[in-house]
C-alpha cells in the first residue's frame, strides 16, 4: 500500500543554522544537498562547512514545542513524498 508523507521545514533556515554555530562543532559529510526550502541555508551550509545536530539545538526545539511552536518559523511549501 502506498504511504505519502507531508513535511513542513520547521527550525531549519539560514539564520536558524548561523544561530547554532556555537560550541563544539563537526565538518559537514557526504555529498552536498540542496535545501529546496530556503536557498539562503544551502550557502551557509557551504560557507560555514559546519554540521548542526538537533542535539545541539534541543532546548530551541523543546520549548518550540511546548509553545505549541508560536511565532517558529516555517519555510515554503509542504514537501510531499510518496514512500512504496
Amino acid at each position: 500500500m502506498p504511504v505519502r508523507t507531508v513535511e513542513t521545514p520547521w527550525r531549519m533556515g539560514a539564520a536558524d543554522y548561523l544561530g547554532a554555530l556555537r560550541g563544539p562543532r563537526l565538518p559537514l559529510s557526504g555529498a552536498p544537498v540542496e535545501p529546496v526550502w530556503d536557498a539562503e541555508l544551502g550557502a551557509a551550509m557551504r560557507h560555514h562547512g559546519v554540521a548542526v545536530h538537533e542535539e545541539s539545538v534541543l532546548n530551541e526545539l523543546l520549548t518550540g514545542l511546548t509553545l505549541g511552536s508560536v511565532g517558529a518559523p516555517h519555510y515554503g511549501q509542504p514537501i510531499t513524498h510518496d514512500l512504496g
